[in-house]
């Protein structure tokens, strides 16, 4: 979730939400976004912005219609739902896009073998890359989060499921250490 603060109360505060992918880790948490919205027996309140791929989208509208086509058939009654604003991003990390005031640069990377899905490049005076559920990259994601590529990171945040061992669609704390950081040129450090 990113927000953007238009004010200094609470109902000033602009949200939106940038999804990776499409599996139940990243989207089965947006029946529940009515919950931090205001309260309206009318549905009458401003949505969350919610950025995906089209390939996000179209299996986000499948497993909940109900929050992705809004009109009312005769007769049946309005319920409270998650108010969301749909946008769709592309999977190239050179179409940027902005969200709550804060530009995205979408970086492809492969979730297993045949599975993309996206991490992001964002900052202007410190560069953060967010990478998740990735046991690769492609090279010229590899490429844009390096030092030869966007600059130097400072802070890459990525996804780690197990601190022993391996996976086949998650890296692991071994992995991370040895392969991606010493190819994203991040200075190593000794304890």
């Amino acid at each position: 979730m990113v927000l953007e603060s238009k004010g200094r109360t609470l109902e000033e505060i602009q949200a939106s939400i940038v999804l990776t992918h499409e599996h139940a880790d990243a989207v089965l948490g947006l029946d529940d976004i009515r919950v931090v919205q205001p309260h309206s027996p009318t549905n009458d309140i401003d949505p969350t912005v919610i950025y995906l791929t089209q390939y996000a989208m179209d299996s986000v509208a499948s497993k909940f219609p109900y929050l992705v086509w809004k009109k009312l058939r005769e007769g049946q009654e309005v319920r409270q739902v998650a108010q969301l604003d749909w946008r769709i991003i592309e999977d190239d990390y050179d179409k940027p896009f902005v969200a709550s005031g804060l530009k995205f640069v979408p970086l492809p990377v492969m979730h297993g073998e045949d599975y993309i899905c996206l991490g992001f490049l964002f900052g202007e005076k410190s560069k953060v890359a967010y990478i998740s559920d990735v046991p690769r990259f492609p090279s010229n994601t590899e490429y844009v989060i390096s030092k030869s590529g966007s600059g130097q990171l400072d802070l890459l945040i990525m996804d780690c499921l197990y601190k022993k061992g391996s996976h086949n669609v998650h890296l692991c704390l071994p992995q991370v250490c040895s392969k991606f950081f010493q190819k994203l040129g991040c200075p190593e450090k000794k304890t």
